[in-house]
């Protein structure tokens, strides 16, 4: 079996355990890239911090080696400044979608770039945004971290109901201390205008703001043919429909919505990404992370 074929969502939906599906994705986007994307350009030095298993030879200080028969590595300034956030939406539209909901590939795409941002910058936490609330786990740069991070998105699972995204983003906002990338994870199925004008609070700290907008297949092609009943999953609205009779309408509104997200990040300077979860999620990583 070859690599993309591992990658494919069919085959990543029978795999057991959120670290397997990650590890497999983080191992085709390796393959696939030459150089990090995320490492700093700055050769302005900044501090020492003591060797860890995993940190760059080349780095190490020989000359306080040799002074304190210790090993530090050298950190510079555009790598001690950085902090990444990811946030995820756990409100109920997350659970549609095959062979994997949009949750279960949103949680695929967060812990990989979990374990490929660890390397690259210093600290990186998440944020949940359930509709009871947000829970976060702090930035931190140990890399048992990441471990700790991949088991709570494993646990976490969409909540009933609708989430205040733009309340979760403020409050993301309050603990940020120093210069951050954010990536958000969330179908967008939500008041477009609290969101934007919180995003552009992040931007404005200044955050790099990277906006992930997860939809399936389903949503993004309306392949429905046969008269259906269609429900809400957050506020249990129903709606009896004959596809067929409303599909321009639908493919309209759709495309509407698509390009309000887009002007409206583009304008506010925040990188935009739409992600059909039928693609295999280490080319949507390949793709981001090529381009920057």
């Amino acid at each position: 079996m070859t690599k993309a074929r591992v990658l494919d969502p069919d085959v990543l939906a029978g795999l057991s355990g959120l670290s397997v599906r990650v590890r497999s994705v983080v191992e085709g986007v390796l393959s696939g890239l030459h150089r990090s994307p995320f490492r700093g350009s700055s050769s302005e030095f900044a501090e020492h911090k003591e060797y860890a298993s995993g940190d760059e030879l080349r780095t190490i200080d020989w000359k306080l080696v040799g002074r304190t028969d210790r090993y530090y590595v050298k950190q510079f300034q555009d790598e001690t400044n950085l902090a990444a956030y990811l946030v995820l939406d756990l409100s109920a539209s997350m659970d549609f979608g095959a062979p994997l909901r949009k949750h279960d590939y949103a949680a695929v795409l967060a812990g990989s770039l979990c374990y490929l941002l660890t390397d690259q910058i210093d600290m990186v936490g998440l944020s949940l945004i359930r509709p009871t609330g947000a829970e976060a786990v702090p930035a931190r740069a140990a890399r048992t971290h990441v471990g700790h991070i991949l088991e709570m998105l494993e646990e976490a699972e969409p909540g009933k109901g609708a989430c205040d995204l733009a309340a979760g983003l403020d409050e993301l906002l309050e603990r940020m201390r120093r210069r951050s990338l954010v990536v958000v994870i969330s179908d967008l199925l939500t008041d477009e205008e609290p969101v934007l004008a919180a995003l552009s609070r992040l931007r404005s700290r200044p955050a790099e703001v990277v906006l992930l907008h997860v939809l399936s297949p389903e949503e993004l092609r309306f392949g429905y043919k046969e008269a259906s009943r269609f429900v809400d999953p957050e506020d249990g609205r129903e709606l009896p429909a004959d596809p067929e009779s409303v599909r321009d309408a639908y493919n309209r509104q759709l495309e509407a919505f698509l390009t309000r997200w887009r002007e409206n990040t583009l304008a506010r300077g925040i990188t935009y990404r739409l992600v059909d979860t039928s693609r295999a999620p280490d080319r949507v990583l390949r793709e981001l992370l090529g381009r920057r």
